[in-house]
């Protein structure tokens, strides 16, 4: 608990420092929305209130947990932590095997189709098992994607071969 506590005022303390830093970049003469202080800001507090969400979690917890009896605890974890450790190896080896395919056929079916795939596919290792979040959340991960990316940052994205590239064409 003591650890989840430090950490978490750490990563606002960090935060908080980079932030007040990030005020003194120069923007562009432009002023456009997105200038060299957009992203930085925004990764900055996003951190900074996951680490207050962190600190408030972990309060909450320790409160939750000094009414627990502490044997009865250590007994399921143990057994949980056997069975878990068995599945987690299989499952981390599968992933990569997936992310190496996904490496080798992206520049074939595109990032649209490849992301898609990857992302259900790793859902599916993480244990995510309704059929519709498997089908809907891989789709809308890579639209939101693309849109990040080709539209907001102008970033070119792999539009693979054949009808692969036709459906790449479709979404940008």
């Amino acid at each position: 608990m003591k650890y989840n506590i430090m950490i978490a005022l750490g990563t606002v303390a960090f935060a908080v420092f980079f932030l007040v830093i990030t005020f003194g970049i120069q923007g562009r003469p432009d002023n456009q929305v997105i200038g060299p202080t957009f992203w930085p800001m925004t990764i900055l507090v996003l951190m900074a209130l996951l680490g207050i969400l962190l600190f408030i979690q972990t309060i909450r917890e320790n409160k939750r947990t000094e009414h627990l009896e502490r044997k009865d605890e250590d007994v399921v974890d143990e057994i949980l932590e056997e069975t878990a450790d068995q599945s987690n190896k299989k499952n981390f080896w599968l992933l990569v095997a997936g992310l190496v395919f996904y490496i080798f056929t992206l520049n074939i079916v595109g990032f649209v189709v490849a992301t898609a795939f990857i992302i259900c596919y790793a859902a599916w290792l993480l244990g995510m098992e309704k059929i519709r979040f498997l089908i809907l959340m891989p789709i809308a991960s890579s639209l939101v994607l693309v849109f990040i990316f080709q539209s907001t940052l102008n970033v070119p994205l792999p539009r693979g071969v054949g009808i692969f590239r036709e459906i790449s064409m479709f979404f940008s």
